[in-house]
């Protein structure tokens, strides 16, 4: 998201933005001068081609609790004043339906992170974990060193430490803007062509040492096997919701045919006292806060 103040009643140019990566849950503005302003939010990169409105604001219906009977999308003034921190202020109101009380997101309209496909492989691990670093969270920058060098009020990821594993590799990374940093796990593997993105997972991410739950989108269980690959015994099968301690891994298992949807199922980690579980099963649904 990119969310912005914009100054009650002042010129077009007297507003500022942050920017977020994917699915961050709380943001900061910082350097933002005394006065009233109103807080809209709109994704990077928008909605489509041309001027268009903010997608959400910080309104009554916020205040209301959002519920259908909250039918008041009037922006909130926001009284920031010298040396002040204001705070709890919910950019949430997305349902206005015509978005008539909210006004057009400023020029320039804030671009979005190049939508690039990766390259046909990578020559090792960590150009193939900058590419998914930004393209997994829609950082606008990668760095290499500490995130302490981040542009304010910009969404960066800060490439870390590498961890190897069995044709594959991981690597932590701390991503968000401003002071709203997350740990990041950036996975990558390799096959006999060379490296590959996999995924980039924040918050809650596989790792040996870490205890996570193994979940899908549906009920039932999933299956534990005594060695990494499908074809190996199936020794457990867990229920969904399942916590779980890595202890082991990641190993890269080439299987049937690639496509990047079937590469989450070639990665494999090690629980503790159980077996084996396929990486799609214990990487995170999204939430980072």
């Amino acid at each position: 998201m990119s969310i912005y103040a914009i100054r009650v009643g002042g010129k077009p140019s007297d507003f500022y933005v942050v920017r977020t990566i994917l699915n961050q849950g709380v943001y900061t503005i910082r350097g933002i001068p005394p006065g009233t302003y109103h807080l809209f939010a709109t994704p990077t990169g928008g909605f489509g081609q041309g001027p268009q409105r903010f997608g959400a604001a910080h309104t009554r219906a916020v205040l209301c609790g959002l519920s259908v009977k909250c039918t008041d999308h009037t922006p909130i003034d926001v009284i920031v004043a010298s040396g002040q921190a204001v705070t709890d202020i919910n950019v949430s109101d997305w349902y206005d339906s015509n978005r008539a009380d909210y006004p057009l997101v400023p020029v320039p309209f804030p671009s979005a992170t190049p939508t690039v496909s990766p390259a046909a492989s990578y020559l090792d691990a960590q150009a193939a974990a900058t590419f998914e670093a930004q393209f997994g969270t829609g950082a606008s920058k990668v760095l290499s060193g500490a995130f302490e060098q981040c542009p304010v009020n910009e969404a960066c990821i800060a490439v870390q430490e590498k961890h190897d594993g069995v044709r594959s590799a991981y690597f932590l990374a701390q991503a968000g803007s401003n002071t709203d940093v997350v740990t990041c796990g950036v996975y990558v593997f390799q096959d006999t062509s060379g490296w590959h993105p996999l995924n980039a997972d924040c918050g809650r991410y596989p790792a040996p040492g870490k205890s996570v739950s193994a979940t899908f989108l549906g009920s039932g269980c999933i299956n534990v096997r005594a060695n990494p690959g499908y074809s190996n015994k199936i020794v457990a099968c867990l229920p969904v919701d399942t916590t779980v301690t890595i202890d082991g891994g990641p190993v890269f298992v080439q299987e049937a045919t690639a496509s990047e949807t079937a590469n989450l199922n070639r990665l494999w980690w090690h629980l503790a006292g159980k077996g084996w579980m396929a990486h799609q099963y214990l990487t995170s649904s999204g939430i980072y806060y």
